[in-house]
């Protein structure tokens, strides 16, 4: 997906809050995955929106191995088929 069309889904749902399947599934991957892929978050930060849910992609995509990637992938297509 082009960056382009990945930071116009961001615009259009920034602050739109996801549902609990998502959210509980994305503070799984941060907790599994905090050491290597997200040590700038405060542990017990929230992930209740879009933007952190994408948030967690980025981190795993870019930090994480392939494993952590293709969680992200996952990940980003679910987020993506609850619009």
């Amino acid at each position: 997906m082009s960056s382009l069309v990945t930071e116009a889904l961001l615009d259009e749902n920034q602050g739109r809050p996801v549902n609990e399947a998502i959210r509980a599934e994305a503070r799984r991957l941060v907790k599994e995955n905090f050491a290597q892929c997200f040590w700038f978050r405060d542990p017990e930060a929230t992930v209740t929106t879009w933007n952190d849910v994408y948030l967690v992609v980025e981190h795993l995509r870019e930090y994480g191995g392939r494993t952590q990637w293709r969680e992200a992938q996952k990940l980003w297509k679910t987020l993506r088929a609850c619009l």
